[in-house]
């Protein structure tokens, strides 16, 4: 990619640097495109009208994104909105049952659970009024001290017959959860120790950020509502709808919302700037449990679809979606080409597209992936199986070449070549004054 100047550089030898070298007609190339310090760059939007929290509790002011541990440096975190309809302050207050201890508070959102008698595994429970029919789900995070390192906990609902997964206690705070439909209007949910006499006299369990939500799923921690997510992506120079790639690496939680049978959280999706207007649109989703669909819609609403055989595993994973105007449609998982279905009701190539949207699906601003996404790579062209087993084969972040239209790896990163290169919020590269080496 080249990087035009705005003053002349006068230059003996540059030696490669922070993916920068001056070519032989005295261009400054950039071998990946570098952010600015605006941790995504000024032409990428993103809206959530509430306040939101990392996985460390840490608050998120409104319409700012989440950076959270990726695949390299950081990756972005998309969910779709919820509302917390329990009340996480309240955490083992009179409304709960201590059966086999006492708890402290240490913060608005944290308790201390302490064992001071060991009759049964249930050590707190709370009696809950449900909707019969409706689908619920609990969660908090637990982590354990000293000598409860090692035991196990999990949410339960006996009267239901349901046992959320074990968690298996360590000096880290972890998920637990519990999912069920009410056949009652009161069901009490409580923390058991697994098994019943694990705990000792003494031994310290931390609850925290209890949540409790009208969903099959749990998502992440909110104190009230917190909104949808969506970043949005230009389309301008960057999306080749009849022919391109889009590379990305996505977490797979071991369940999330794609468990879900009828959901399809959403990858990306490029289409009309109008929503609920279906032709001309590309956009990749997640379907029955689990397995990647890549869909094209042409002008006249035709449509051609691949779906892969195989369903995804937990975990990260390197996601290549391509397609041109005269090849089949391809998806390639870890650098391998999957074995796919087809559906080709008869549709010719996507003849243009007004927005992109990065995990959440633009047609109707909903099918938010609930997961992270990290960097980002569209390119103008089907890139070969070769090219696309190379990348994951090396390890390292997708790089910058000639048929990148866009790049993102939600990084901070910042260049400062002795102060007289500088990057714009555009992400462009601007000499500020003539630099003789």
């Amino acid at each position: 990619m080249i990087i035009t100047d705005k003053a002349q550089i006068k230059v003996a030898e540059l030696k490669e640097s922070n993916n920068l070298r001056l070519s032989g007609s005295d261009e400054l190339e950039c071998y990946e495109l570098i952010e600015s310090d605006l941790k995504l760059p000024a032409d990428v939007t993103f809206a959530r009208s509430s306040v939101a929290y990392l996985s460390d509790g840490t608050q998120v002011a409104a319409n700012t994104p989440r950076f959270e541990q990726g695949r390299f440096g950081k990756a972005i975190m998309v969910e779709e909105g919820t509302e917390n309809i329990g009340s996480p302050a309240s955490l083992f207050d009179d409304s709960w049952t201590l059966a086999n201890g006492a708890s402290t508070i240490l913060d608005t959102y944290t308790r201390k659970y302490t064992f001071t008698s060991t009759s049964f595994g249930a050590f707190a429970y709370k009696n809950f009024t449900l909707t019969v029919g409706i689908i619920y789900t609990w969660s908090a995070e637990v982590k354990g001290e000293g000598n409860t390192i090692g035991k196990q906990v999990h949410l339960q609902c006996n009267a239901e017959n349901a046992f959320g997964t074990p968690v298996t206690l360590t000096s880290k705070w972890q998920r637990v959860t519990l999912t069920f439909t009410a056949t009652n209007t009161a069901r009490a949910v409580g923390f058991i120790g697994i098994p019943v006499d694990a705990f000792a006299v003494g031994d310290v369990v931390y609850i925290r950020n209890f949540q409790w939500e009208q969903k099959h799923y749990a998502t992440s921690f909110t104190d009230g509502t917190r909104a949808a997510e969506t970043p949005e992506v230009p389309t301008e120079g960057v999306l080749n709808p009849q022919e391109g790639t889009v590379e990305c690496w996505v977490y797979f939680p071991p369940s999330g919302r794609w468990s879900v049978a009828g959901q399809a959280p959403t990858i990306f999706w490029a289409g009309s700037n109008s929503t609920g207007v279906s032709v001309n649109q590309i956009y990749a989703d997640i379907v029955d449990q689990g397995t990647l669909r890549l869909v094209i819609y042409d002008s006249s609403n035709a449509y051609k679809l691949i779906q892969t055989t195989s369903a995804i595993t937990s975990g990260w994973h390197y996601l290549a979606y391509k397609w041109d105007g005269t090849g089949p449609l391809a998806i390639c998982v870890d650098g391998v080409k999957q074995s796919t279905t087809t559906v080709d009701m008869g549709a010719g190539v996507c003849s243009s597209v007004e927005r992109f949207t990065l995990g959440f699906n633009g047609y109707d601003n909903a099918r938010q992936i609930n997961s992270l996404i990290d960097d980002l790579r569209i390119s103008n062209r089907a890139r070969t199986d070769a090219e696309i087993l190379a990348a994951y084969q090396s390890g390292q972040p997708l790089l910058v070449d000639e048929w990148t239209t866009y790049k993102l790896d939600f990084d901070n990163k910042i260049l400062d070549f002795d102060n007289k290169i500088r990057i714009t919020t555009q992400g462009q590269i601007i000499c500020n004054e003539l630099i003789e080496i």
